[in-house]
């Protein structure tokens, strides 16, 4: 490759208004090529932007694989007008097991639609929602 000059384009100084391309001129043996080596802001700005969102993707993926969803099924009943249901409702707890207090966040969010909970009968991951679905009706992931 030949030598190599660079030229500015455009104002110069405290008071310009853009900021102008800069080009540089290559000069081969066969023929002149025009290289831009200008990256506009906008580009700058995607660029920016993109790793913001991957960073974050990347950080979102790591904590949700952390917590998987866990829900648990019950049997309620109400007393007027009288009436029984199963349902399946969400729980936010880490592990994902039967405790105390899965039970007491079921009580209070099925007693908050006028019913009494009867049993919670298990507490499980998103791989056994798909079965229950069917059978829990109106009443799956109701509360």
């Amino acid at each position: 490759m030949g030598p190599r000059c660079e030229v500015n384009l455009g104002r110069s100084g405290p008071d310009k208004q853009y900021r102008p391309p800069v080009i540089a001129y290559q000069r081969t043996n066969h023929a002149l090529l025009l290289i831009f080596v200008r990256e506009d802001r906008r580009v700058a700005l995607m660029k920016h932007v993109a790793s913001i969102l991957a960073a974050s993707g990347a950080w979102l993926a790591l904590t949700g694989a952390a917590q998987a969803a866990c829900f648990a099924d019950y049997k309620a009943r109400r007393d007027q007008p009288y009436g029984l249901h199963y349902g399946v409702v969400e729980v936010e707890i880490s592990p994902c097991a039967m405790s105390a207090e899965v039970e007491d966040t079921v009580r209070q969010r099925v007693a908050a639609g006028g019913w009494t909970v009867l049993q919670v009968q298990s507490v499980f991951e998103d791989d056994g929602l798909a079965g229950r679905k069917k059978d829990a009706g109106e009443f799956f992931l109701r509360f």
